[in-house]
């Protein structure tokens, strides 16, 4: 396994949240609306494209799983994924992995979800990593 994946499981959810969002803002999103549910089994961040306009910005939903040591399944990332705006777009990391009904389905759910594991997370932040702020490099040193 990756160096930084390894890394990335010994974070709380919170501090997985705080990766997910300093990765983010180094892709040029900002935070729109955050919610933090018990009822969900996910942190949510609602995020836009910085500087990007009014509420016709496409808006890319972003979960980030409470348990990192349990699977996604199909059922979880259709909850995520229900009642979001039409043209609305949905990121969900979880270290634990997804089913392989989770991973057939999320493209076509309706509003698509982009699946991101340990390893995936990890090379998002290596390709990202001089965009990124001193706190959200510090999660990972």
């Amino acid at each position: 396994m990756d160096d930084w994946a390894e890394r990335m499981e010994q974070l709380a959810a919170s501090e997985r949240m705080r990766l997910v969002q300093g990765l983010l803002r180094g892709m040029g999103y900002v935070v729109v609306e955050a919610s933090e549910d018990e009822d969900r089994p996910w942190l949510e961040r609602v995020t836009v494209p910085a500087g990007g306009g009014g509420d016709d910005v496409p808006r890319l939903v972003v979960g980030v799983a409470n348990d990192s040591t349990v699977e996604t399944g199909l059922v979880e990332l259709e909850r995520f994924a229900t009642g979001r705006g039409a043209g609305d777009r949905g990121m969900y990391v979880n270290l634990g992995g997804f089913s392989a009904a989770a991973r057939e389905r999320a493209a076509d759910l309706p509003m698509p979800v982009m699946l991101l594991e340990a390893e995936d997370l990890a090379e998002r932040l290596r390709q990202h990593w001089s965009a990124l702020d001193a706190e959200t490099q510090a999660l990972l040193g």
